[in-house]
């Protein structure tokens, strides 16, 4: 679900266990903000490279 507004921590809990993906849209720069863990697992390591181990080949 993409939304333009929050989500209260027992919503993000309940959309973990319902296996949703939440995210805020953020309208002044059109970037997806993760509003629950499950979304947040999948977003591209662009967002935080830092939390991935991405080796130099």
């Amino acid at each position: 679900m993409i939304t333009s507004g929050g989500i209260s921590r027992p919503a993000a809990a309940f959309a973990d266990r319902a296996k949703a993906f939440i995210y805020h849209l953020d309208p002044a720069t059109g970037r997806l903000v993760p509003l629950n863990s499950r979304a947040d697992d999948v977003m591209p390591p662009g967002t935080e490279p830092d939390r991935y181990d991405l080796e130099p080949w």
